[in-house]
């Protein structure tokens, strides 16, 4: 794959929610079978976008927005959200859950709290996001510089 011929890779939409709950999960995909509903507070919940296996060079930057919007509101919770809707061009949906496994295996070495929403469904999202000008960041990959907290 060339990626100078590709602007952005990866793209997120992180919001902090003082509440979230996810279920009544309708399967897509046969990849993942945790079925769970979910229900978290003070979290912040990426809607992650994986777009080619050049994602693995964007963990870090993505962490690393993690972390500031983490010291903003005082949480390492994460509920990493499988969201290919902002894709230009997905992979595989076998390509897609293996990057998105690894991702949260290396956020938690990274010492956040993770869950992983189902990946391959369709879901009921309820959440509550207090007004902050923080409260909901679009970022691309690559561009280092775009959290400036």
């Amino acid at each position: 794959t060339r990626l100078s011929s590709r602007r952005y890779v990866m793209k997120t939409m992180i919001w902090f929610c003082d509440n979230v709950s996810m279920g009544n999960a309708v399967k897509t995909s046969n990849l993942d079978n945790n079925l769970s509903n979910i229900v978290e507070r003070n979290t912040l919940m990426p809607w992650v976008t994986i777009e080619s296996e050049a994602d693995y060079n964007y963990f870090t930057h993505f962490k690393d927005d993690l972390q500031k919007l983490g010291d903003t509101f005082n949480t390492t919770k994460v509920l990493l959200t499988p969201f290919a809707h902002l894709s230009h061009k997905s992979p595989t949906s076998k390509c897609a859950f293996r990057i998105m496994e690894d991702l949260e295996n290396y956020l938690i070495s990274c010492g956040f709290d993770v869950t992983r929403a189902h990946f391959g469904s369709a879901k009921d999202i309820s959440f509550m996001s207090k007004a902050h000008k923080k409260q909901v960041v679009f970022r691309t990959y690559p561009n280092p510089n775009f959290l400036r907290l």
